[in-house]
């Protein structure tokens, strides 16, 4: 007689749980239970346990169960830009060039104040045989050097604020001797005192001035052997 394997309450539940007290209606298992174990042999055990398993497993109810989804839901949540500098606003034009200049010290004529210097030139050489050298004094036409200057820079409304030559060195701004353009002033050093004598630049290297009692008003030219050695400076005040 083949030895029988005993179904016990354990053995189901090791097989899953699929066979309970309460729904083991077969009477084989009935028999079992009460103590009768009277399995053919170890193959019907094993059919008998197989069938409870299938009768059991198709009698469960299904359940639906939703799918897990473990994708993280996005965050909606805004979150607020960093501010920005606002952008400097771009010209699409080119940038316009410096054109800021420091104040020249030997500024160039104008057109208006190269025609006043040949005015005052040309006026200056009209003098020339007819106004004498002495004591100023325009109603006779008599002049001195910077009373002649001062004269005739007036008539075209030039103010060089001062009878003497060094007050009318004061006046404009300094010019060097390469750089004398008509109308600029020269002054020179005399045996009296610096800055003693002035005259009215003409171009070519000339001046006109009030020279002398022996000379009254004529042109000089700068390369003669006193006017080099005396040279002072230049103002231009047009």
């Amino acid at each position: 007689m083949k030895k029988l394997i005993p179904l016990t309450f354990a053995t189901a539940l090791l097989l899953g749980g699929v066979v309970s007290p309460a729904s083991a209606s077969s009477p084989r298992y009935d028999d079992y239970q009460a103590g009768n174990g009277n399995y053919s042999d170890q193959q019907d055990e094993s059919n008998y346990i197989h069938n409870r398993v299938h009768h059991y497993r198709s009698h469960q109810p299904k359940v639906n169960q939703e799918p897990q989804d473990f994708a993280v839901a996005p965050d909606t949540s805004t979150t607020a830009p960093a501010p920005q500098a606002n952008p400097a606003p771009q010209d699409s034009a080119a940038a316009a060039p410096d054109v800021s200049t420091p104040a020249p010290t030997q500024p160039a004529p104008t057109n208006s104040s190269a025609s006043k210097a040949d005015g005052i030139v040309n006026y200056a050489l009209s003098l020339v045989g007819k106004a004498r050298y002495g004591h100023t004094n325009p109603s006779t036409l008599t002049f001195d050097c910077s009373g002649f200057t001062y004269y005739v820079f007036q008539k075209y409304g030039v103010d060089l604020h001062s009878r003497s030559p060094q007050g009318q060195a004061k006046v404009g701004v300094p010019v060097s001797k390469s750089q004398l353009q008509k109308g600029d002033l020269v002054f020179f050093n005399n045996s009296h005192k610096p800055l003693g004598h002035v005259g009215i630049y003409i171009g070519n290297n000339k001046i006109v001035h009030a020279a002398n009692s022996q000379s009254d008003i004529k042109i000089s030219d700068l390369n003669g052997s006193w006017y080099q050695q005396n040279y002072a400076t230049a103002r231009r005040v047009l």
